[in-house]
C-alpha cells in the first residue's frame, strides 16, 4: 500500500468492523499484485483492453442487428447523433 491508500484506509477504519477491515486489506493486496503484474506486462494489458473494446462494439452491433435500425442506416446515424447531442447537453449541466 502506498501512503495515500494508507491514509484513506486509516480514515475508513473508524467506521468498519474487523471483518470488513480484513476484507479491505485483502482486496488492497490483491489489487496491488494485479497492478504489478500488469505493469510488468504492458503488451498483455494493451491486448486485453483492445479485446474488451472489440467485444463491446461487436455486442452492440449484434444488438442493433436485432432492431429495425439495422435495415435503415439513416435512422441509425440520426439516432447516434441524437444520443451524442443529449450526452453533450448532459455534460454541460454537470
Amino acid at each position: 500500500m502506498n501512503n495515500n491508500q494508507e491514509e484513506k484506509f486509516n480514515k475508513l477504519k473508524k467506521t468498519l468492523t474487523s471483518g470488513e477491515i480484513n476484507l479491505v486489506q485483502q482486496l488492497m493486496v490483491e489489487r496491488s499484485a494485479v497492478r504489478k503484474t500488469l505493469e510488468k506486462h504492458p503488451v498483455l494489458l494493451a491486448i486485453l483492453g483492445t479485446l474488451g473494446v472489440i467485444f463491446v462494439f461487436y455486442g452492440f452491433e449484434k444488438i442493433i442487428d436485432q432492431t429495425f435500425l439495422a435495415s435503415t442506416p439513416v435512422y441509425l446515424v440520426l439516432f447516434g447523433f441524437l444520443i451524442l447531442y443529449f450526452t453533450g447537453l448532459l455534460l454541460k449541466k454537470l
